[in-house]
């Protein structure tokens, strides 16, 4: 059994310092607090493994087409060859330790009884957990792809998405990456079937989240955002709203509304359109991101629609065109 206070130890180790001191990797580029080094999973020119720091913990990415994985240290050992428990084993015995003044040996620190970060290394064991989930899932490209384009919306093969099948439950998920691939840190799933069920008014869709709840951000113009409750509403809504270029923006849930707050902080937008649901969950967030964007002076636009959501609308103005020329004959 493993010592719990070791494998503390291991999550928690400098990786920067085990790369440099016990692979004999050197950085190549810096940026910001992380740096790339030569991945030493096989022969390259360009650096494609990349560390950073993030909620007290390093996590390495490795941005290869072919690998597209990362995790803590032990996740990288693990994709080294070593099993779990040696692994642990020797991150937790390395003492090395990275400081402005360069690498040094010094006795580190045990874990903290702070509950603030017991909580930061929760929610970073969730994002991991969401990260290897998403790696080991296939592209199932022509699959997932239909599931976009027989609703009409776009297919974006940027934003990742993958189809999941749960066999204890018998039940298929598109799976998205919140809040974006590069940043993963949760899944949305979403039940898989066919584009014909979606306007049933007594079907009653699956969804699950794995990994740390998230809106969900397609990067596109940062001056303009489209601002929606679910992926497929901001889908529908850009073709609704005649908004392809704005970046769009799903809170994944009401009660994610106030996460709009950090986003302005950090795209600063000029204005967001916001079409969230018609009913009172949903005009509650409107509230609430109406006054987000007052207090940030972004200029907020509500468009009107006619329908629950911006999906529902879209794909009932997609099928009158269909049901008035059936009637016709």
């Amino acid at each position: 059994m493993i010592d719990e206070n070791a494998l503390d130890l291991a999550r928690t180790v400098d990786l920067p310092s085990f790369l440099e001191m016990e692979l004999g990797l050197t950085p190549v580029t810096f940026d910001g607090n992380g740096r790339f080094y030569l991945s030493p999973f096989g022969e390259e020119k360009t650096p494609s493994l990349h560390v950073s720091y993030r909620d007290g913990v390093w996590l390495w990415f490795d941005h290869r087409s072919a690998l597209r994985t990362g995790g803590d240290a032990i996740a990288l050992l693990r994709r080294l060859g070593y099993s779990f428990s040696d692994s642990v084993a020797r991150l937790s015995r390395f003492n090395g330790w990275y400081d402005r003044g360069g690498i040094t040996q010094k006795k580190r620190m045990e874990p903290s009884n702070n509950r603030k970060e017991e909580s930061s290394a929760g929610k970073l064991e969730k994002a991991l957990y969401a990260r290897e989930v998403h790696a080991r899932l296939p592209d199932s490209g022509s699959t997932v792809k239909s599931y976009f384009t027989d609703r009409g919306l776009a297919y974006y093969p940027e934003i990742e998405a993958r189809l999941f099948v749960d066999f204890k439950h018998s039940t298929k998920y598109i799976t998205i990456p919140v809040p974006y691939p590069s940043d993963l840190r949760g899944l949305e799933l979403r039940e898989y079937f066919p584009a014909s069920m979606e306007m049933s008014a007594d079907f009653r869709k699956k969804r699950k989240c794995y990994g740390i709840k998230s809106l969900w951000v397609f990067k596109r113009n940062p001056k303009r955002l489209l601002i929606t409750e679910s992926v497929l509403d901001a889908l529908a809504g850009e073709n609704l709203f005649d908004l392809q270029d704005a970046t769009l923006v799903a809170l994944n849930g009401v009660g994610q509304a106030a996460e709009i707050e950090r986003l302005l902080k950090c795209m600063k937008p000029e204005e967001a359109f916001v079409a969230v649901d018609n009913d009172g969950p949903g005009r509650e967030a409107g509230r609430i991101i109406k006054g987000i964007l007052e207090r940030n002076r972004v200029r907020g636009i509500f468009p009107e629609f006619n329908g629950k959501d911006p999906l529902k609308t879209y794909l009932s103005r997609m099928t009158q065109p269909a049901l008035n020329e059936q009637y016709k004959n």
